[in-house]
């Protein structure tokens, strides 16, 4: 994405100055000028790299613009004031735009049963429950993924994702069936929830990682 800076009147620019924005899972970031000599414009280019993440994309401090050994001086070659608005504040980036940025993929959090069996018990053909899968963040689903409920003593069963959308939690529907057993509902191991052709991914279109999302079987988040 290109960082626009804007000033009172045309400069000329050498060299490469930079702009620093705020990463807040690790360094911050220095980007480079790309464009804007002869205008009131300064551009610079931030392409976003792994780890990378803001919830409100802006510099770092009001001294984030830097010459970083150019220049940028006015036609008469007077030297560019270089402090920029304090961070959040008007005319900074976060208070002009909300940008999000989002490297992260998502997680699930936990996995449980909920209405219309919300307590401990015993429970048998045809009765109907609802598996959330919870995440760390808000995703988006297409098609139909599936999770894989433990059958002791039979093979392993499937029940398809229903709803949740856009949301942070998605639920499964579970028909108990004929010569389905377990002592303690659970499914089978971390590899459990598969794609099955479709898909789960953040606002940011980050994938989940489908191998080893769950909790091990029996453990907390279980």
């Amino acid at each position: 994405m290109d960082i626009r800076v804007n000033l009172t009147e045309s400069i000329v620019v050498s060299g490469t100055p930079q702009i620093t924005l705020n990463n807040t899972t690790g360094g911050d970031i220095a980007v480079n000028y790309t464009s804007g000599t002869g205008t009131s414009v300064l551009t610079f280019r931030y392409t976003i790299g792994a780890g990378e993440n803001n919830p409100d994309l802006d510099y770092a401090a009001t001294n984030s613009l830097a010459l970083n050994g150019g220049d940028i001086q006015d036609p008469a070659t007077n030297d560019l004031i270089l402090t920029l608005a304090t961070p959040g504040l008007v005319n900074s980036i976060s208070d002009n735009q909300d940008i999000y940025v989002d490297t992260a993929k998502p997680v699930v959090t936990g996995v449980d049963v909920i209405e219309p069996v919300p307590t401990d018990g015993y429970y048998t053909d045809p009765e109907v429950m609802f598996i959330q899968v919870k995440f760390d963040e808000i995703v988006s689903v297409t098609g139909t993924p599936q999770l894989s409920l433990d059958n002791i003593g039979n093979p392993d069963f499937t029940v398809n994702y229903t709803s949740g959308d856009d949301t942070s939690t998605l639920t499964f529907q579970y028909t108990i069936a004929a010569n389905q057993n377990n002592a303690d509902l659970d499914y089978v191991d971390t590899n459990s929830l598969v794609a099955n052709l479709g898909d789960i991914e953040d606002r940011a279109t980050n994938d989940l990682t489908f191998a080893g999302a769950l909790a091990a079987q029996g453990a907390v988040g279980s």
